[in-house]
């Protein structure tokens, strides 16, 4: 599971920047589906990339960069190999 991503130690893992891109409105009450995909991995951080959807299209993009930094430092680090193993396809 992810769990342990989100309560190691060893690495913190802020959100750096978000964009989003809206293409058609949300409506309270309306159903939408969600794809998630891991855009890029680089070697300080990743981009995980979000696209909510309805029968009537796409209705926005997501994108999220997740930096990597030393709990200790609060300096950059690298994205942990065991981290880069669980979010390539």
């Amino acid at each position: 599971g992810w769990k342990p991503y989100f309560t190691r130690r060893d690495v913190m893992m802020p959100i750096r920047h978000t964009e989003a891109t809206y293409h058609l409105p949300f409506f309270p009450g309306e159903t939408y589906s969600v794809e998630v995909w891991i855009d890029r991995i680089g070697q300080h951080s990743f981009v995980s990339a979000y696209s909510f959807s309805s029968s009537k299209g796409c209705h926005a993009e997501v994108k999220l960069v997740h930096a990597m930094m030393d709990p200790k430092t609060f300096g950059k680090t690298q994205v942990p190999a065991d981290l880069i193993q669980n979010l390539k396809p």
